[in-house]
């Protein structure tokens, strides 16, 4: 658990120190889980733990981040035990212990597992715990890592108490992602004025110009930031981290652009199939299902867009491949069919790890799922009727998307990524 918190859960903000997590893990775990009605918990002297309640609420961390945990490996059943087991401790120790900060930490997790679980009852529930305890407590609280759980609570709240996505609510996005990163409000980095007409006047062929410009220096700001904090913290450090926080920041950055895109679909519909295709073609990476729940969103959206076309291609309004051309200037030509595959298996994997897809976005996976069946048997009984037909039948892939698609396969991924430089090393 230990090693997934701090190598995909917590990102590049922990709210523990590792070696105090590990304290609590080796030292003290056992005393819960072997403790008989009526026992006393025993605390020894240590550099660590002050008193047995802050213990006790280190407990219910555990368990709540053995709950995200096992969301992050496809283990549902252990998912459900964790989270039970931390909502009836939770309960348990609040009347006494809600005044301490891992109080607060393992309420913030638990309203991350319920995020993924997709109880947005409970998810509200549990995010109110934590804005309590900011709420009374921040004046006194003294803790160093209170100012990231007030950050990270707002950036996730923010997403995930509707799944409605507008300019608007990508704009809120971008501020509070701009505010956890910097510790400075977007608004104070721009000319008077301009944060205030972004967010009430609708983008346009007109001003697309500025909206962009913006964007871009917010996003190299971030990146800037997030790159420095990155290297600072030490507990995080690993291989797999490293990999995952460049991943993320592609796609975040790709996911973002998207969404903006999407605002003016009248003017930018060739740079939002290049995206979508460069999101789809991320989520082949293997380290893609450990990414948490950042970058859920961006991947349904790549699968929507894809899905549409596959329909216009159904009702014979656009041609079955597409293409894009990388920097080198080399053109690359795609299946829409299965590409799409592509973007179903990315929600079926999230599906397997959060059931909040199957939730909300079960007609979309199914609405997908089908047009690929009927795709397939169409292809099965063309190839039935004359192979010589499908040679030269308008409805198969040319023989240069055979050579090419195994260009999007895996083995070749890291090629495309080169093809298209998706942001710098850490």
């Amino acid at each position: 658990m230990i090693d997934v918190y701090f190598t995909c859960v917590c990102g590049i903000h922990p709210m523990i120190e590792k070696e105090k997590l590990k304290y609590f893990v080796n030292t003290c775990l056992y005393q819960f889980e072997n403790k008989s009605a009526g026992e006393e918990l025993i605390l020894e002297d240590n550099i660590w733990i002050k008193s047995i309640g802050e213990m006790k609420c280190l407990y219910a961390l555990y368990l709540a981040l053995m709950s995200v945990s096992s969301q992050i490996v496809a283990d549902l059943e252990t998912v459900d035990k964790y989270l039970k087991k931390a909502e009836i401790e939770i309960a348990t120790i609040s009347v006494e212990h809600s005044t301490e900060f891992y109080w607060a930490v393992a309420c913030h997790y638990l309203f991350i597992g319920f995020v993924g679980e997709g109880d947005q009852y409970k998810l509200g529930y549990y995010l109110a715990k934590v804005n309590y305890f900011i709420e009374s407590q921040s004046e006194t609280c003294t803790n160093p890592f209170l100012k990231i759980l007030c950050a990270n609570s707002n950036l996730i709240s923010s997403r995930y108490k509707t799944e409605i996505f507008t300019l608007q609510t990508l704009l809120e996005g971008t501020r509070n992602m701009f505010h956890f990163f910097t510790n400075r409000k977007v608004e104070d980095v721009l000319l008077p004025g301009t944060w205030d007409y972004m967010m009430n006047t609708k983008l346009s062929q007109q001003n697309y110009l500025l909206f962009k410009q913006v964007l871009d220096f917010i996003f190299k700001v971030f990146n800037h930031c997030k790159h420095d904090i990155t290297k600072s913290v030490k507990d995080c450090h690993g291989e797999d981290f490293f990999k995952i926080q460049r991943l993320f920041a592609c796609l975040l950055s790709e996911g973002f652009a998207f969404m903006f895109m999407k605002q003016i679909p009248e003017i930018s519909f060739n740079v939002m199939e290049e995206i979508a295709l460069k999101i789809t073609l991320m989520t082949e990476h293997e380290l893609f299902p450990v990414l948490f729940l950042a970058t859920v969103g961006f991947a349904i959206e790549a699968g929507e867009f894809h899905l549409q076309i596959c329909k216009e291609i159904e009702m014979g309004l656009k041609p079955r491949t597409g293409a894009v051309k990388g920097v080198s200037g080399r053109l690359i030509t795609f299946d829409y069919f299965s590409i799409l595959e592509k973007d179903l298996r990315a929600l079926n994997l999230l599906a397997a790890r959060y059931r909040r897809i199957t939730k909300f976005y079960s007609k979309l996976m199914t609405e997908m799922s089908q047009i690929i069946e009927r795709n397939k048997t169409i292809d099965m009984l063309v190839h039935t009727i004359s192979y010589s037909e499908i040679q030269t039948t308008s409805s198969q892939p040319p023989q240069q998307d055979e050579i090419l698609r195994k260009q999007l396969e895996q083995a070749d991924f890291e090629s495309f990524l080169t093809d298209y430089p998706l942001g710098d090393e850490l």
